[in-house]
């Protein structure tokens, strides 16, 4: 069985800030569950962000899709920058 998964990637400087937003349409979480079952996922992210001087959001519930929006400092401190970054896309993915 397939489903069919939309997800949008978006950037978009805001002032000395970049914010990049991941949405998708999938089934969802419950974010304070995952990130206390011991998985390293959400928390590297939290890490990674962080560790650059940004905030990280993730909104999700059981049937309603996933937002993770992380919002960082211009200019970014890992390689390259917010110039280099790909444009925005919409994709469609396919999921088992």
């Amino acid at each position: 069985m397939y489903i069919l998964l939309d997800v949008r990637v978006s950037k978009a400087a805001v002032d000395d800030r970049l914010e990049v937003q991941v949405v998708d349409d999938g089934k969802g979480f419950d974010p304070q569950i995952a990130e206390s079952s011991g998985g390293h996922g959400l928390q590297g992210m939290r890490f990674r962000v962080k560790a650059c001087g940004g905030d990280l959001h993730i909104r999700s519930s059981a049937g309603n899709g996933t937002s993770v929006i992380a919002t960082l400092p211009l200019p970014i401190c890992a390689q390259g920058s917010a110039e280099s970054a790909p444009p925005p896309q919409s994709t469609a993915l396919e999921a088992v």
